[in-house]
């Protein structure tokens, strides 16, 4: 008998703590750019719109956005007239666009005690392209309820869970034309995409060496542009491209300096144009001159660069390993952690 109150007691008890718990959310949530992938040309304004999806009881949003400022300049953001909270009214401050550190910030949130459950759009982000070149759009802090945090919050001012995606904006020009490439690794074909204004020929792809390659050509002496999308599965994570089997430039994902999405990573190189060889070959991090490994070359190479910026005489952008448009201790730091490392294929 005492059991058997026990185990009702047991019962209430569970029962009780259900009924003030906070509602269970459901993780499929997704907070996305309307265009994963944009293709706006150089100099043209073009809008993001900020998405929410299968959303419940949300209260309040706040978005932060990060993006790579020598690509983009971030020149607005608004709730455009068919924003999710449409019809209700809401408190929505001024929003903070930071272009010198890559960020835009913005906060919405409903009047009182209100919310909604649906999809829509949270805002409109309006940006103009600089430059050539591939630049993310990230979702800053993701779940993180503070100032500088993207989150969704119910009207008891819980963080509703979401799933965040990357927007990738690819800028390239009027005269570029895109070519697609069969990759065929461990019986599954893959796709490599070259946006280009240069003509490509003997496209390859190494699986055992990881490394892809293709020739560029073009009129003698005229400005010469790529774009490469590859799929993650091939390489990803430390890429070093090669032109003329002379490193040129790093990309690293701990460092923000590859840019991808959720399937594929993106190279943009530039160059003057005759016929040139381009490598991409997947590296460890810290190899600066492409032998993957991390050796005193590397050091000597970003220790002869070091307190430079662009225009001087010793600035080497191989050394520039974090893209801040100078090399100081962060950049040498972080090739002398990763001293002695080697690729192993």
């Amino acid at each position: 008998m005492k059991r058997c109150m026990a185990f009702l007691l047991l019962l209430m008890v569970v029962a009780f703590l259900l009924s003030v718990s906070p509602p269970a959310y459901s993780t499929a949530t997704i907070v996305d750019f309307n265009s994963r992938r944009s293709t706006p040309l150089v100099g043209q304004i073009f809008n993001v719109n900020v998405t929410v999806s299968n959303v419940m009881n949300l209260s309040s949003w706040q978005v932060v956005i990060s993006f790579d400022n020598s690509i983009l300049n971030c020149t607005g953001l608004s709730l455009p007239q068919d924003h999710i909270f449409s019809g209700y009214s809401v408190f929505f401050p001024q929003p903070v666009i930071n272009n010198e550190h890559s960020t835009v910030k913005a906060f919405c949130s409903l009047d009182g005690t209100s919310s909604i459950n649906g999809s829509g759009k949270l805002c409109t982000i309006q940006f103009q392209t600089r430059t050539l070149g591939v630049s993310s759009l990230n979702f800053v802090n993701v779940m993180m309820k503070q100032s500088d945090g993207s989150y969704l919050l119910d009207p008891d001012l819980t963080v509703i869970p979401f799933e965040a995606t990357i927007g990738i904006v690819e800028v390239s020009a009027s005269d570029f034309h895109q070519s697609v490439f069969d990759v065929t690794q461990n019986a599954q074909t893959y796709q490599v995409a070259i946006s280009t204004n240069s003509t490509i020929t003997d496209f390859h792809f190494n699986q055992t060496n990881k490394e892809l390659g293709f020739n560029v050509t073009g009129s003698d002496g005229t400005a010469g542009a790529c774009i490469v999308t590859i799929p993650k599965i091939l390489l990803n994570s430390t890429l070093i491209a090669l032109i003329d089997n002379t490193a040129t430039r790093t990309y690293n994902n701990s460092t923000h300096t590859l840019p991808e999405n959720e399937t594929c990573c993106f190279i943009y190189l530039n160059y003057t144009h005759s016929e040139r060889s381009i490598k991409i070959l997947l590296t460890v991090q810290g190899d600066l001159n492409g032998d993957r490994k991390v050796d005193v070359k590397d050091v000597a190479t970003v220790a002869k660069a070091f307190g430079t910026t662009p225009g001087l005489p010793r600035w080497n952008p191989l050394a520039d390993v974090d893209d801040n448009q100078k090399i100081d201790v962060r950049d040498v730091s972080f090739v002398a952690k990763n001293f002695g490392k080697q690729l192993s294929l």
